[in-house]
């Protein structure tokens, strides 16, 4: 009988050997302990396949009846509850942390007890109910990232591994840009981070908040209303909730006071501004753009006051605008720049003389005396143009702009001999003229100078944020400020290298492949037109993981070769060069033989994600079939696999052994012909001789 056990419910094929089988017909040919096979089928003479019908559990007989008789063999077939048959999973997936419930649906579950009956990649399941005999439900353990077999087991025995559940990373969160809004909400927030990928919920201090996903490492959210405060934002993904990460809110600032409320165009008068929810001033402005020196902005200074350096400007009142965490406010006409009026006291005793001068009888039209030149600039540095011109009365100058070819217009408030500002990168090619005049009626023009304004490259990435993986490095970063020069991209490297990564001027996020058990520091720089950034800083060091060997063959269709192609056989002993593709380049990827898994080595791919890598097959595997495994992770850090089926024939076996040994065979046969030539030969010559 092959097989020579089944189960009692019935319909288990079984092959039955024997002789005389022609000319067995009738339903009752083919009985197991008297009762009719299900069905059956007359191979040949000396062959029947037969179909099991349903029996209870034991050794029973089976008899074929023919022409000649009816033969018997006692005992020679086993009736037995069938194993337990996982068909689903529902879920199939769940975070690392465990807790997830899972209906287990299959057939045989009945009998299922003990604390080890279900379990999650050899772990026993936190808890479960046996449902039915078609369903459990049980809770998952904790366990690391990656699909894991889940396996029932009853006195009838265990279901084939295969069916397997993955446990998933939650996100991690970075920063949010900005990190405060106003109580009343309604702003737009981006947060950056690692493993964003499936984000189904975001929480501002418990509060679902609608959200926009970006790419893989950021994504958007909509701040909702709260109260003034630190809170926590937390976002969840089918891994779990993420860490979280803070978020300030704060009231509408408001101005009630400045004093005093003038000062000198010069700037550099010390004023107090009072008013409500200031303690996060973060930018103050003297007439829109005009902003001042925050270093000057008093230390300790309250939610109801502080003292700010006022910076220059041309004479008159002026709009004063308060930036701060919870919004911003304008006290209109708050301060005026005025020129001081110095009055000559009049004292007793004191004689004082007053020696007029006389007045010019003529008038003189301006005349420049000293033109501007060409100016070349550093983006972000200030620039200064200087004219000055002679003529009675004394002229009054204006500053004018054009492009090349272009309309002259004025500078706002540029009244001095000397312009000073900071350009930006759009000035460059633009040209700067003082224009003077005077009561004589005549307007004098100085030549016009040029402005040239040279880029400078981008700031340092912020925030770097190195998290190792599986043979490889995840890497995140703020994008930092430009300085005029719009970032290109971004370069990720590893030290020891030579490992990189590329990210577009987009993208905060890249993955390095990497070797399992080093300690690597990575480092990130963004390009540019004009040249590359410092490198960022942050946390940046990681240990990369090893490759986890899993207790089955990987599920994949991805074909691992060898040098001398597809190989389908081998024997024990046997050196086998292993070519796998598609890893993550200079990423560990570790090489195993299943049945029973058995690790033949670990190899370090190439900067294309390659590797060629000479293995030996264990010499106590048995013969049989088994699977040649190469696992990793590919470029973006997912898991990789390759595998390839070889037969191992046994030491004995005439099977017919690909690779290595068939040379050794080929060998070994030239020699022996060579051998018997020389016998031939000397038996001719001895025929010959007598």
């Amino acid at each position: 009988m092959s097989p020579t056990t089944g189960s009692n419910l019935g319909g288990t094929s079984v092959v039955i050997t024997g002789t005389g089988f022609t000319g067995v017909t009738g339903a009752s040919a083919v009985t197991f302990d008297g009762m009719n096979a299900t069905s059956y089928t007359v191979n040949s003479a000396t062959q029947i396949t037969a179909v099991t019908p349903a029996h209870a559990n034991g050794a029973v007989a089976v008899a074929v009846t023919g022409p000649g008789g009816t033969g018997s063999l006692a005992s020679s077939y086993t009736y037995a509850s069938p194993a337990p048959v996982i068909t689903l999973l529902t879920p199939n997936s769940g975070p690392e942390a465990g807790g997830t419930s899972v209906v287990i649906t299959g057939t045989d579950f009945t009998g299922a007890t003990g604390a080890s009956a279900v379990t999650f990649g050899g772990v026993n399941a936190t808890s479960y109910t046996v449902d039915s005999a078609t369903q459990i439900t049980a809770v998952s353990p904790a366990g690391t990232a990656g699909a894991v077999d889940v396996v029932v087991t009853t006195p009838d025995g265990s279901s084939a591994a295969g069916v397997q559940f993955e446990y998933l990373q939650p996100p991690v969160l970075c920063c949010s840009s900005p990190a405060y809004a106003n109580v009343a909400g309604g702003q737009t927030h981006t947060v950056t981070g690692l493993r964003h990928g499936t984000i189904t919920d975001v929480k501002v201090d418990g509060v679902s908040a609608s959200f926009t996903k970006v790419n893989n490492t950021s994504f958007t959210f909509t701040s909702p209303a709260h109260a003034a405060g630190d809170v926590n934002i937390v976002a969840t993904g089918p891994g779990g909730d993420s860490n979280a990460i803070t978020f300030h809110y704060d009231e509408t600032p408001t101005i009630t006071s400045i004093s005093p409320s003038s000062g000198s165009p010069g700037g550099g008068d010390t004023v107090t501004i009072t008013g409500t929810n200031l303690i996060g001033v973060m930018q103050v402005e003297f007439d829109t753009g005009n902003t001042a020196d925050m270093s000057t902005l008093n230390v300790g200074h309250t939610d109801t006051s502080f003292t700010i350096t006022t910076p220059s400007h041309a004479s008159g009142p002026v709009d004063v605008t308060v930036y701060a965490y919870g919004g911003t406010d304008t006290e209109a006409s708050g301060f005026e720049y005025t020129g001081v009026v110095i009055p000559l006291a009049a004292m007793t005793g004191v004689k004082y003389e007053l020696t007029p001068e006389a007045a010019s009888a003529c008038l003189a039209a301006p005349s420049v005396t000293t033109h501007p030149t060409a100016q070349t600039a550093t983006f972000g540095s200030p620039v200064t143009f200087t004219a000055a011109a002679a003529g009675n009365p004394t002229p009054t100058v204006r500053w004018q702009t054009s492009t090349a070819g272009g309309t002259w217009t004025d500078v706002p408030g540029a009244t001095t001999s000397s312009l000073t500002f900071t350009p930006a990168l759009a000035d460059t090619g633009r040209q700067y003229r003082a224009v003077f005049h005077n009561s004589s009626g005549d307007d004098a023009a100085s030549n016009a100078a040029g402005l040239t304004v040279n880029p400078v490259a981008p700031g340092a990435p912020t925030g770097v944020l190195a998290v190792a993986g599986v043979s490889s490095i995840a890497v995140s970063w703020t994008a930092p400020d430009t300085n005029g020069s719009p970032v290109t991209g971004y370069l990720v490297s590893a030290n020891p290298g030579p490992a990189t990564c590329t990210a577009t001027a987009q993208e905060t996020g890249c993955v390095l492949g990497a070797e399992a058990g080093k300690s690597y520091t990575v480092t990130v720089v963004a390009t540019s037109a004009a040249g590359n950034s410092a490198p960022g800083s942050g946390q940046a060091a990681a240990t990369p993981t090893a490759p986890v060997v899993p207790t089955t063959p990987p599920d994949t269709s991805l074909t691992l070769t060898t040098d001398k192609g597809a190989i389908k056989t081998a024997e024990p002993g046997q050196q086998i060069v292993v070519i796998g593709t598609g890893f993550a380049p200079h990423s560990t990827a570790t090489i195993t033989i299943y049945s029973d898994p058995v690790v033949l080595g670990t190899v370090v791919t190439d900067q294309d994600g390659n590797f060629t890598k000479a293995v030996t097959v264990p010499p106590s595997l048995v013969a049989g079939a088994h699977t040649l495994a190469a696992q990793g992770v590919d470029p973006d850090g997912n898991p990789h696999a390759m595998k390839l089926a070889v037969t191992v024939a046994a030491a004995t076996s005439d099977l017919a052994v690909t690779g290595a040994p068939v040379a050794r065979l080929a060998v070994a046969g030239l020699a022996m012909l060579v051998a018997g030539l020389f016998a031939l030969r000397a038996g001719r010559e001895r025929r010959f001789s007598s």
